[in-house]
């Protein structure tokens, strides 16, 4: 039965005999004569190997989402500052929630367009056109100066982090190890929940500075200030980006050196959006996954939004530096070694699809009733200890 796979943005079909695995076949022409270095010590020219690219994609995704932690908090400041309100009532909750959430709009548009747009221009240029638009978004954000334009910028940041994120990962998976993909794509995903707690605790404090920073003679509010730092330590990454070689774009032989993709029994082509849509809807173990995880977004996005304002509310009241600053902490070390280690026992245990499904199905379910035990408890010892569970 014909089966679909994405790519770096280009769809393949292909035969699988048992229906449960999708197998891009690639070619091996001369891989047996010469196998070549493999993935974890190929060189691409230059100072580019793999471990550096996957440092390099580590660090652009910890700071994409450290956005996302920094925003967290940011609001708490944005909600009374009169140059955003026009000098009326404090922003609601819900128009600060939607400052929070806005920047999805922008990315669930736009991560299909990128990803067709990657079948015409290399993936890693894709890439650093977003990241380019995410600095020019940053850089609007501090100086917005009306709820409409902080809104929309939000936006401009979630079309810029579409491109990154949406290709990345399949980046990383061209130029691991055959037997580490897990583990490197495991990496790259703790540095998610590593980028958020960090972006929570140093925003925190540069948003609540008390006095405003004199950027070349410009007075700069806190929060403000949060996302100038972001957008000047995105500027190099985005040039590095730019000059990351063409080969990342292709997938390996089996220990072989980096070759184009060509399939062996049916021809690959490029899918219209709706050819590529359909596929996917008709793929039971990509929407079932792709639903498991929206709910798991609802709710660790809600979470991570809203639990530095959490903290400092009854029934916990904590200090706002110090809340914050605890609820980032765990969220970095228990994320990131969550995620590693969830990474190392799949490899450990054979990989695959399917191993992968039956283990976050077991830690989720696990999770839940301790979940359900944090927002109960009025302790804030027993509120982290069971947010770290």
């Amino acid at each position: 039965e014909g089966k679909i796979l994405v790519d770096n943005g280009h769809m393949s079909e292909t035969r699988s005999d048992e229906g449960e695995q999708v197998a891009l076949l690639r070619s091996s022409k001369d891989s047996s004569d010469s196998p070549g270095p493999g993935p974890s010590t190929q060189s691409f020219g230059g100072y580019w190997n793999p471990p550096l690219i996957l440092a390099f994609m580590l660090c652009t995704n910890a700071l994409i989402y450290y956005d996302r932690g920094a925003v967290s908090v940011a609001v708490a400041h944005i909600k009374n500052d009169t140059s955003i309100t026009g000098g009326g009532d404090p922003l609601t909750g819900g128009e600060t929630g939607l400052l929070g959430s806005a920047f999805m709009g922008g990315y669930m548009l736009f991560s299909p367009i990128f990803a067709m747009l990657a079948n015409y221009i290399p993936p890693s240029q894709v890439m650093a056109l977003g990241t380019t638009g995410w600095v020019l978004a940053c850089l609007s954000l501090t100086l917005a100066n009306s709820y409409p334009w902080l809104l929309c910028s939000r936006i401009m940041v979630g079309i810029g982090e579409a491109s990154f994120t949406g290709l990345a990962p399949s980046t990383i998976d061209n130029v691991a190890p055959p037997g580490s993909k897990t583990l490197w794509l495991g990496l790259y995903f703790a540095a998610i929940p590593l980028g958020q707690a960090i972006g929570i605790a140093t925003g925190g404090m540069i948003a609540s500075a008390p006095h405003e920073f004199n950027v070349l003679g410009w007075h700069v509010t806190g929060w403000r200030m949060v996302f100038l730092v972001e957008a000047l330590m995105m500027l190099p990454l985005t040039a590095l980006c730019m000059m990351l070689p063409a080969e990342v774009n292709k997938k390996p032989t089996d220990g072989g050196p980096l070759t184009p993709p060509v399939a062996l029994s049916l021809p690959e082509r490029v899918y219209t959006p709706h050819e590529a849509l359909w596929a996917l809807l008709n793929n039971k173990i990509w929407l079932f996954t792709s639903l498991g995880y929206a709910s798991y977004t609802f709710v660790i996005g809600a979470l991570a939004f809203w639990g530095p304002t959490l903290v400092m509310e009854p029934p916990l009241r904590m200090d706002p530096s110090l809340g914050a600053t605890l609820f980032g902490v765990i969220t970095a070390v228990c994320g990131f070694a969550g995620t590693a280690a969830g990474g190392i026992i799949n490899d450990w245990v054979g990989g695959g699809t399917r191993a992968a499904l039956r283990q976050v199905f077991v830690s989720m379910l696990c999770s839940f009733p301790v979940g359900l035990l944090c927002f109960w408890t009025g302790s804030p010892g027993w509120f982290f200890t069971t947010l770290a569970l």
